[in-house]
């Protein structure tokens, strides 16, 4: 018996090895596909993983821009309280004391300086308001007049990314500002005084002097009125949107509202560029016209939207050299927009009293109350508050009502059909309604084209003469023969009484 068990026993471990050997096969062959599928749901779950970390990051840093923001509203308030405490200090102090030697005033332990019971403050203000129009005897100097534009360009250097919006009432001299120290431009004022028209000179300024690759513009134009400038200048930014390119040129309060999203994708695209290829973007000045009045003009389903991408837009977009230059008739401070409203480091007020002042951040009271009382629509005088700068202004002249219209009378100009026309004769045959172009070249009636559409000096000469800004004695003969051109233009219509 125990000789047959052997046997068997043989057998059925050797039965039970091919069957291990064979169900290992069978799941290792099973298996195969189970590991692919689980790689997969890993990288998927990795990737997931990553997406969450990235959005938690630009929520972190997109709160602590918030936060900052806040703070430094804080602080400015603060500084507005503190100034309003030295000028009623000041305006109590300038009587002089009695004769015992007791000034009118006292300090209260949280309300600050407090006149005392018996001063009659009417006569504080009174000799307060006679010191304070003796020394604004000395704002504005004799002889002081607005520029011309022309005189404001040549003092800027080319590609410097500069701007000149205006001379001093006191001595004249001109004010030239850096648009990235600049950070953000708010222009603010009454109807007819001259804010967009300064807006336009700053913008004509900007895209005159630097080239595409260094500065882009776009232009968010609700009205449609002072963009028509500048809409086909070769500084026009395109962003490309999906598979479109869109040029940012906007027409209507809702045009405005989608370009101002197409801008934040914009501001989150250069987010991710590392520094070093970040100062190869060009810088991007976003004019924005009306911007206050844009909350009630857009239609409800795009305002929410708008107003954070344009909040967002006022605290993060100088980090990546975009910069805002926006105009509105007042400046209240809204629940919506006073994060952004606060973000404007350089302002500019025409003709607006002094509580429109102070809500707009303005600290120059005496300035303000000057320009409010003094100003005329079309003098050009406004107050500038700037880093470094507190100032009576200025302005250019550069009326864009005169340029728009005579873009208009351009375009609907109809020619009489029995007067014949040649664009290749050096002597051309015109029109009774426009004045006489004799004797001018081909190469000046395309300067001339160009210049209406908006083109600046570089990107004539590149165009026209195929070189490039240098010292080479070719680019020296065509900027000859550009600067000889727009001499004999400005004689000719100086003949013509334009």
């Amino acid at each position: 018996m125990p000789l047959i068990i052997i046997p068997l026993g043989g057998v059925g471990i050797l039965a039970l090895a091919i069957a291990f050997l064979i169900g290992r096969h069978i799941y290792q062959v099973k298996r195969l596909p189970l590991r692919e599928y689980d790689r997969e749901q890993l990288a998927q779950e990795h990737a997931q993983e990553m997406e969450r970390e990235r959005l938690l990051l630009i929520r972190e840093r997109h709160e602590h821009d918030l936060q900052l923001a806040q703070q430094r509203h804080a602080l400015e308030l603060r500084m507005q309280w503190e100034d309003h405490e030295l000028q009623k200090h000041l305006a109590l102090t300038r009587i002089a004391p009695d004769n015992q030697g007791h000034y009118p005033y006292y300090i209260h332990p949280e309300q600050g300086f407090m006149p005392l019971p018996n001063v009659n403050m009417r006569q504080i203000a009174q000799k307060t308001e006679e010191a304070t129009t003796a020394d604004q005897g000395q704002l504005i100097a004799s002889g002081i007049r607005q520029p011309t534009q022309r005189y404001l360009i040549d003092q800027l250097e080319e590609n410097a990314l500069q701007v000149c919006p205006g001379v001093r009432t006191s001595d004249g001299q001109p004010v030239i500002l850096s648009i990235p120290d600049a950070v953000h431009f708010k222009l603010i004022g009454s109807s007819g005084f001259g804010k967009s028209c300064l807006a336009a000179a700053i913008l004509d300024q900007a895209i005159k002097l630097n080239s595409p690759d260094v500065l882009q513009i776009a232009l968010l134009d609700l009205e449609h009125k002072t963009s028509r400038l500048f809409e086909h200048s070769p500084n026009v930014a395109t962003l490309t949107v999906g598979r479109r390119s869109v040029p940012m040129v906007a027409t209507s309060a809702d045009e405005v509202a989608s370009h101002l999203g197409y801008l934040k994708k914009e501001l989150d695209r250069r987010a991710q560029l590392s520094e070093y290829d970040l100062q190869s973007e060009p810088l991007l000045l976003i004019y924005v016209e009306e911007m206050l009045s844009l909350q009630f003009e857009v239609d409800e389903t795009l305002i929410v939207q708008m107003l954070k991408d344009l909040s967002v837009l006022a605290v993060r977009a100088r980090k990546y050299n975009m910069f805002l230059l926006a105009c509105a008739q007042t400046d209240y401070s809204t629940p919506e927009l006073k994060t952004a409203q606060k973000q404007f480091r350089s302002r500019i007020a025409f003709a607006i009293d002094t509580t429109a002042a102070r809500a707009a951040g303005f600290m120059s009271t005496d300035l303000i109350k000057y320009s409010f009382s003094h100003s005329q629509r079309g003098d050009g005088m406004y107050v500038l508050e700037t880093p470094g700068v507190a100032s009576l202004m200025l302005a250019p002249v550069y009326d864009v009502r005169a340029k728009v219209l005579a873009l208009d009378t351009r375009s609907a100009r109809v020619q009489h059909p029995f007067t014949m026309r040649s664009d290749t004769l050096p002597e051309r045959i015109v029109n009774a309604d426009e004045r006489p172009v004799a004797l001018r070249s081909e190469r000046s009636i395309e300067v001339h084209n160009l210049l209406e559409k908006g083109w600046g000096k570089q990107a004539i000469i590149e165009k026209i003469w195929g070189v490039k800004k240098g010292g080479s004695p070719k680019y020296k003969d065509a900027e000859n023969e550009y600067n000889s051109i727009i001499e004999a233009d400005e004689k000719e219509g100086e003949q013509h009484g334009m």
